[in-house]
């Protein structure tokens, strides 16, 4: 079995009594230090009303508030982008919320992520 809820699922179905979960054999040990990064959150778009990227600045306060550590970065142009980066002021996460412009080569955004 998988899970303890695939188990249990299967004890409620069926009349058996033999049935075990067996947990990953794998050992998952932390990363080193070199191969640990910051938590980042990148998304890059037009900054238009249909993508509501006002719901990801209060997605991101919430997720600051338990995890100071993780940031933002949201890239794009587009008629709503003002409004998103007072929202962002607003909300005063703004040392871990950043809207920025976009860049010509893409590449450069994805590096920084």
């Amino acid at each position: 079995m998988l899970t303890d809820a695939q188990r249990l699922d299967i004890l409620q179905q069926f009349d058996v009594k033999n049935i075990f979960t067996i947990s990953n054999f794998v050992k998952i040990h932390k990363a080193p230090k070199q191969f640990q990064t910051e938590k980042i959150v990148g998304h890059i778009s037009r900054m238009v009303p249909t993508k509501r990227i006002d719901l990801l600045i209060d997605v991101a306060e919430l997720v600051v508030k338990k995890d100071e550590t993780v940031k933002f970065h949201i890239y794009g142009e587009g008629s709503v982008k003002e409004k998103i980066a007072k929202k962002n002021y607003r909300q005063k996460i703004r040392e871990s919320c950043f809207v920025k412009r976009v860049y010509n080569h893409s590449t450069k955004m994805f590096r920084r992520f």
